[in-house]
C-alpha cells in the first residue's frame, strides 16, 4: 500500500485515483505548487482530470490537515507537511523554500488565557539568498 493511500485512509478520506495522485504530487514535490500548477503537471498523466477536481481535492486536505496553505499576495500555494519547518517566500523569484526550526515551540505547549492553540503557522517573506547577492 503506498503512503498517500494510508494517509487518506487514516484520514477517513476514499483513496480515490485523483486524491491518490494529487496528495503523492504534494508529498514528492518542494515547490510548494499553486492548484493550476498541480493541475498542469497531473493532466499530462490524468487527460479527464478537471481544474475543480484538483479544487476540491486539495480543501478537502486542508480540511483534513493533510497540506497547507500558503497565501502570498498573488496566489495560493500548497504544502504536504512531512516535517516541522519555517516556510519562506521571496518577493523577487516568488519562490517558498523550507527553513529548518532549530526551536520550535509545540501547539500543546502554548497557553494564551483561555484560548486553546491548535495551529503555529509561521511564513517569512523576504528575498532569498540568490535575490539578494549584489
Amino acid at each position: 500500500m503506498s503512503k498517500a493511500i494510508e494517509i487518506l485512509e487514516k484520514n477517513k478520506i476514499k483513496p480515490s485515483f485523483i486524491r491518490i495522485k494529487i496528495l503523492e504530487y504534494l508529498m514528492n514535490t518542494k515547490t510548494h505548487p499553486t492548484a493550476h500548477e498541480i493541475y498542469e503537471q497531473l493532466k499530462k498523466e490524468i487527460p479527464t482530470l478537471s481544474k475543480t477536481s484538483v479544487y476540491l481535492n486539495l480543501n478537502l486536505f486542508l480540511k483534513k490537515k493533510i497540506i497547507v496553505d500558503l497565501k502570498t499576495k498573488e496566489e495560493q500555494r500548497f504544502d504536504f507537511i512531512q516535517y516541522e519547518h519555517i516556510n519562506f517566500y521571496c518577493r523577487i523569484c516568488k519562490k517558498v523554500f523550507d527553513l529548518p526550526i532549530v526551536n520550535y515551540i509545540k501547539e500543546n505547549d502554548i497557553k494564551v488565557d483561555e484560548f486553546m492553540v491548535e495551529k503555529i503557522n509561521i511564513y517569512l517573506e523576504g528575498v532569498c539568498k540568490d535575490c539578494g547577492k549584489p
